[in-house]
């Protein structure tokens, strides 16, 4: 049994479901699942943190093989951000999950144009980090962002 996930804030709710999903792979996927309802359930009613968190249950969902189930998920996600018309947080995760699901699903058209807007905006983030090495960091060490990357690298 994994330690409880700390139920504080949104952002760190969906850190911690990530470093298990990370941390523990296929194995605590059900229990991460568990966590990122459990995390939607406490802080959905908020627009920012239900577009994360489902996100983040999009992840969950499509490393379990629930392609149905995440793609909704993550079609929810991007169609609260397009109504919000701004993301705080978790833009990243939100692009690359998005397209993997609709990757999953079969729609490789929809996948690859989903991805390079990822990419796009990623990039754009990015340009408004001034300084080089945390720019560098801001696309390489993050890990959705890094792995949005490559995937626009070898879909587009």
């Amino acid at each position: 049994m994994l330690p409880e996930i700390i139920v504080d804030t949104p952002d760190n709710v969906a850190r911690q479901v990530a470093e298990r999903i990370t941390a523990e792979g296929r194995g605590a996927l059900a229990e991460a699942e568990a966590e990122a309802r459990r995390a939607l359930e406490v802080f959905g009613a908020i627009p920012p943190c239900r577009l994360y968190g489902q996100a983040t249950l999009a992840h969950i969902l499509l490393g379990r093989g629930r392609v149905a189930e995440a793609h909704a998920a993550a079609r929810e996600a991007m169609d609260l951000a397009r109504s919000l018309g701004h993301v705080e947080e978790g833009e990243g995760l939100l692009h690359l999950v998005y397209a993997e699901t609709l990757e999953a699903t079969g729609d490789h058209e929809a996948a690859r144009h989903a991805i390079a807007t990822g990419r796009a905006r990623i990039l754009e983030l990015a340009e408004k980090v001034t300084d080089p090495a945390w720019r560098r960091c801001f696309l390489e060490a993050v890990p959705e962002h890094a792995r949005a990357l490559a995937l626009a690298k070898a879909w587009c």
